[in-house]
């Protein structure tokens, strides 16, 4: 099996975007980059559930 290689990617934020992901992983005591990765995780796996549950 293949390995992925793991990149880096930048993004632009908002001040007020950029203060809030500060705030939030200072509170869950982990990094920024840890914390974007929880997220996009938690997005994908909702929006993935979203489209396979019947209207």
């Amino acid at each position: 099996m293949a390995k992925h290689k793991n990149y880096t990617t930048s993004v632009s934020l908002s001040n007020v975007a950029r203060n809030r992901l500060i705030a939030l992983a200072n509170i869950e005591e982990i990094t920024q980059k840890d914390l974007l990765n929880k997220l996009i995780d938690k997005e994908i796996a909702q929006l993935s559930s979203n489209k396979r549950s019947p209207n």
